[in-house]
């Protein structure tokens, strides 16, 4: 009879009556005491070990039998190595969770998860049966992973993390189409880049401008996203470098550039009125009388 994971292999001789039995280890020959052979041929008090037997009845002995083994009781299932937590970014192929074992092979796995670090509450949930388990990486957060071992006896593992955290964001910034503008003029930049493949607003990025091209007082409008042309800007053609990073961030950022070409005009335009005019209709004063261009009154023909 084999051995179980609690009882040793047990062996069964051919019974006679009035029969007696010499039982010899195979490891130095010397008899062993004590043994009794029952009704039914089964063999007891022989410890784990190799033998050979030889029976007895009368005046008439037989020689020692082929050798046999007695074999210890099967070995208790133990895990050696439990699964190894890791981190993951987000839709990435995990490395399937898995486990060592000692003793007897296991027949049987159960892989559980949890949302906390624990074994017990009401979000345990088995996944799966197989030796091994490839965790999901879709959802952002932490999930917690165990397996439990059926051989000889029921083992549980130890518990492992697998994190999965956002995708670092991708920035794109596009050179932008050459711009003419006056002196305290805006330069608008953001509308052809992209931050994870989508539009970006002023208040998704940091803008600088580590190259002026020489066009001294450039400053961002961190409002509108805007580049700000000094109002005694000189006038000329200037290529500016501008650097937009992700709000909060020095690492996701990329450089683009513009040509800004200032002109010598500027203009100002103020608010006029109120004025009143009959109620057959009329003329207002010219909306231009307070306004200017290059410091000096507006007319018509400019």
């Amino acid at each position: 009879v084999a051995p179980t994971c609690t009882t040793i292999g047990v062996m069964k001789v051919s019974n006679y009556d009035n029969v007696s039995y010499t039982f010899i280890k195979s490891a130095d020959n010397t008899e062993v005491t004590g043994v009794t052979v029952g009704t039914d041929g089964v063999i007891s008090n022989l410890p784990v070990g190799k033998y050979k037997v030889k029976a007895k009845k009368d005046s008439c002995e037989s020689v020692l039998s082929a050798e046999f083994e007695i074999k210890d009781k099967e070995p208790a299932t133990a895990i050696t190595t439990s699964p190894v937590g890791a981190t993951y970014t987000q839709n990435a192929i995990a490395t399937a969770l898995s486990v060592v074992s000692s003793g007897t092979t296991p027949t049987a796995y159960k892989w559980y998860r949890n949302t906390t670090n624990s074994k017990t509450g009401s979000d345990v949930t088995q996944v799966a049966t197989t030796a091994t388990y490839t965790p999901p990486t879709n959802q952002i957060g932490s999930l917690f992973y165990w397996v439990e071992l059926t051989g000889c006896g029921t083992v549980e593992s130890a518990i492992a993390e697998i994190k999965v955290t956002a995708p670092a964001p991708t920035i794109v910034a596009n050179d932008d189409p050459d711009t003419t503008v006056g002196k305290g003029g805006e330069v608008e930049v953001l509308s052809n880049d992209r931050l994870n493949g989508n539009p970006i607003a002023p208040t998704d990025v940091d803008i600088t401008i580590p190259n002026n091209g020489g066009l001294t007082g450039l400053t961002v409008d961190a409002t509108t996203g805007k580049l700000k042309v000094p109002a005694n800007a000189t006038p000329g053609t200037y290529e500016v470098t501008y650097q937009i990073c992700v709000a909060g961030g020095t690492t996701a950022c990329d450089t683009a550039k513009v040509k800004i070409t200032v002109n010598g005009r500027t203009i100002e335009a103020h608010d006029d009125g109120p004025w009143k005019v009959g109620t057959l209709g009329g003329l207002t004063p010219s909306i231009l009388n307070n306004d200017i261009l290059n410091g000096s009154p507006v007319s018509p023909n400019q």
